[in-house]
Order: C-alpha cells, then sequence, then structure tokens
C-alpha cells in the first residue's frame, strides 16, 4: 500500500474525499417484469459491463410470502435480490449472490454460489 503524504494534498480534497466517502450510492430500480407472481426489478445504475458479461443487481417483489428454506436457515421473505452475470449473446446467466429480505427490506439471509 502507497501512503501519500497528508501536506501535498490540499484540505479541500480531503474534505470531498471524506463526503463521497460517506455518500451511498442509490440503487436506482426500474420495473423490468410484473407476473403473476410479483415484480421483477433491475438496478439501471449497477449495471457493470465486462467482456461479454453484464452484472447487475435484479430485485423481486412477490405478491405473497415466500416459505424460505428452514433447512439452510433462511426464514420466510417478503423480497430477493440477486447479483448475476448476463451474457445477452448467448442468452444465458449465472447467480452469484442472493439476498433474502424481510417485510421491511431488511436482509434477513444471504447465499453465495461458489
Amino acid at each position: 500500500m502507497t501512503f501519500v503524504n497528508r501536506s501535498l494534498i490540499g484540505p479541500s480534497f480531503l474534505l470531498t474525499m471524506q463526503m463521497l466517502a460517506n455518500t451511498a450510492v442509490a440503487a436506482d430500480w426500474h420495473v423490468v417484469a410484473k407476473i403473476d407472481e410479483g415484480t421483477v426489478y433491475v438496478d439501471a445504475q449497477g449495471i457493470v459491463l465486462k467482456d461479454k458479461l453484464r452484472r447487475a443487481w435484479d430485485r423481486w417483489n412477490y405478491a405473497e410470502d415466500q416459505a424460505g428454506f428452514p433447512d439452510s436457515g433462511i426464514r420466510a421473505f417478503k423480497a430477493s435480490k440477486h447479483l448475476a452475470y448476463y451474457n445477452c449473446e448467448e442468452k444465458t446467466f449465472a447467480v452469484a449472490q442472493v439476498v433474502y429480505l424481510d417485510e421491511k427490506g431488511r436482509a434477513s439471509a444471504r447465499s453465495m454460489s461458489t
């Protein structure tokens, strides 16, 4: 790790960096599908393109509470977010992470693929 001599950095730069570090980037959710099971959104701001893949978060808000997966420690949930990689050319995708959300939108459990 390289450290920078503080005397070379002005106070306005340090203040700007501190403000940016404390600023959360809000998701920009857009509806992409409405189905009987609920509504599907994608975070348009978070889409990242790398080579043939697009990485994006999607969110499913279910019309009815989902039972969960008690054997895995995942209790009932109302919504889930998925970090997925999409290959549009090949029309394929893979889910890297799932976050299960309770009725207040708080993460109740996480699942990572290996």
